[in-house]
């Protein structure tokens, strides 16, 4: 028993927490089952860390991990109003335990661990994209995936999203690197991916990846008129090649511009449309029930009687596809605002290094298009793309606020 004590206190725990995040960020492209087992290894690893005092000292001053401990606890007293307790236990406990992700990476984040986990994720999804081309060009197939939409292990909005997030990564190290190999593969990463991203029905991403550019060179050199003109000229053209050389890419705007002439005219059938009218129907339902909301389970109950009172014709879905217009059915105004404020949180982080604020602002641009789109909050891939880099960001910017600085990657 003694011989076994030793051993264990011979293991660094707080190493195996940071190396179970990198397989964490590895896995979330490619593999659910795998996001759970580093997960539960994770909270294994921190918990064998001990040292609980000055982990809750941290986190009790840590705004976006008690943000997400208020949205589980209000979810849980949400109980007493829901419709539906066994599914709403379900609803709570099979996805939000992902959520502490966040206070144990601010606890037990090692700096020098940074650089493997954005390569980490930048791996898998270089992965994905080699199995994304193979299906496009008809090389092999997997499971049931057209090269109509080629995206192989996610759902293509999803995918759309962590392939725009990976760009913008990809982007910081094009620019950071010094050494002509790595630009040479960082370019023609950067490359391959904006190609795959266009060659994908995910308009989401698309969309959110060309704003997010745009805002970001707004932010960042808004006092060069040149820089500014280029972006816009660079969007203009990768929009005019990706129309003219992608059919998914033609194919989707087409689909849009159809889908907004009729919402015009109050026609909400078009995939656009249908969002537009949930989002019609949840508002309604909110601005009824402000204070508690609906309860978990009971969110979509009321959704024909209300496409009825308003005259709009809907197609019955499980969530309203607005992480805000869900929160709101669901939990009310203190629902509605936790999105809000974990947003508010992410862009108002504080870093020393510029290059994690321009990340950090993209991914939340990003995020947020996301969550207009979707319940991204609950929805298993977007949700551990949010563990990931939001617990990473957030510890970054605590660790530096204690006046370490992030080793340079070589």
């Amino acid at each position: 028993m003694e011989l076994t004590t030793n051993k264990l206190k011979r293991i660094d725990f707080n190493k195996l927490t940071n190396i179970f995040f990198i397989g964490f960020a590895f896995s979330i492209p490619i593999s659910k089952a795998l996001v759970s087992i580093f997960m539960a290894l994770m909270i294994l690893s921190w918990l064998a860390e001990g040292k609980f005092l000055d982990k809750l000292n941290i986190i009790k001053h840590d705004k976006l991990s008690l943000t997400f401990m208020f949205l589980i606890g209000f979810s849980f007293l949400s109980l007493l109003w829901s419709p539906d307790i066994l599914y709403a236990l379900d609803f709570i406990i099979r996805k939000y335990w992902h959520y502490l992700t966040i206070p144990i990476i601010l606890t037990s984040l090692k700096l020098e661990y940074i650089k493997y986990i954005l390569n980490a994720f930048l791996t898998s999804m270089f992965i994905s994209e080699i199995m994304s081309y193979g299906i496009f060009f008809e090389i092999w197939t997997y499971k049931n995936i057209l090269p109509t939409d080629p995206s192989p292990f996610i759902n293509h909005i999803d995918y759309s999203i962590f392939l725009a997030f990976a760009l913008m990564i990809i982007l910081t190290k094009l620019f950071k690197k010094n050494e002509i190999k790595w630009k040479i593969f960082y370019l023609f990463y950067f490359l391959t991916g904006i190609s795959n991203l266009f060659i994908n029905g995910g308009r989401t991403g698309q969309i959110a990846f060309l704003i997010s550019i745009f805002i970001m060179v707004l932010i960042y050199f808004k006092t060069s008129f040149r820089i500014i003109l280029s972006s816009v000229i660079g969007i203009a053209l990768t929009l005019t090649l990706a129309y003219n050389f992608s059919p998914n890419f033609k194919n989707r705007i087409s689909q849009l511009e159809v889908d907004i002439i009729n919402i015009s005219n109050n026609n909400f059938s078009g995939s656009v449309g249908q969002r537009v009218s949930l989002w019609i129907i949840g508002s309604k339902i909110f601005i009824d029930n402000p204070l508690l909301g609906k309860g978990i389970g009971g969110e979509m109950e009321d959704t024909n009687a209300y496409s009825e009172l308003l005259n709009i014709n809907y197609t019955k879905k499980s969530d309203y596809h607005n992480t805000f217009v869900q929160y709101a059915v669901q939990l009310g105004i203190l629902g509605l605002l936790v999105p809000i404020f974990v947003f508010y949180i992410l862009l108002t982080l504080k870093f020393k290094t510029k290059e994690y604020k321009l990340l950090t602002v993209s991914f939340s641009l990003l995020f947020f298009m996301h969550s207009m789109g979707g319940f991204s909050f609950h929805i298993m891939n977007p949700l551990v793309l949010l563990c990931t880099f939001a617990a990473l960001f957030n510890a970054i910017s605590y660790q530096e606020s204690l006046g370490l600085n992030i080793p340079e990657e070589q």
